[in-house]
């Protein structure tokens, strides 16, 4: 018999996104409560959440508290990953064909390169992240601002098409000692969902 775990898949209605505290590199502390983890260690530490999803059109938030690193593009990096990204690994966010990226330095990246696509966050930032399934497309927001001009709600100017996949928010940090906050319910938003989408935490 196969059992599966519904925090992880997003099966059922108590499914909640979450930081997980296996799915990550030793350098993490992850709270009691799991939503928020701050990065000690040295060289690039990854941490994953626990909510995979793969239909509908889904929502949620990252929040920088503090510790941002120097001026390393990666410190911290946002992104959404497959199961074929390892978050126990030193691989960097963006890497290979199983993760899609935004960087602290307002890049973005993915199969292992990195464009310019807006101007740089840091500590007090509410980073959003929004995916559509039915066309595999995600965008970035920054503050409440979609990056790169598109818009969720009217599906134009994505950072990322080609999803066809499960995928889950992670993070990741080179240096700094970035504390950050995940949200998967509307009640802990600090933006409005993009019309026509769901909270990842959502039935």
């Amino acid at each position: 018999m196969i059992i599966i775990n519904p925090y992880v898949f997003g099966v059922g209605a108590g499914a909640e996104l979450l930081w997980s505290t296996s799915e990550k590199t030793s350098g993490w502390t992850v709270a009691g409560d799991q939503k928020s983890a701050t990065r000690g260690g040295s060289g690039v530490q990854n941490l994953a959440s626990t909510l995979y999803r793969s239909s509908g059109k889904r929502y949620c938030e990252i929040r920088l508290n503090s510790g941002a690193g120097g001026t390393n593009a990666y410190d911290p990096a946002v992104h959404i990953c497959g199961v074929g990204f390892d978050p126990t690994s030193t691989n960097l966010p963006g890497a290979g064909s199983s993760s899609w990226a935004l960087l602290r330095s307002g890049q973005k990246r993915f199969s292992s390169s990195a464009t310019a696509y807006q101007s740089g966050w840091g500590n007090g930032s509410v980073i959003g992240i929004a995916v559509d399934f039915s066309t595999g497309e995600v965008w970035f927001s920054v503050n409440g601002a979609w990056v790169g001009g598109g818009e969720p709600g009217a599906g134009s100017t994505a950072a990322f098409s080609g999803i066809s996949e499960a995928v889950r928010p992670a993070v990741a940090a080179n240096a700094g000692t970035a504390n950050l906050t995940i949200r998967g319910a509307s009640v802990d938003f600090s933006y409005s969902i993009p019309s026509g989408f769901s909270a990842w935490n959502a039935a």
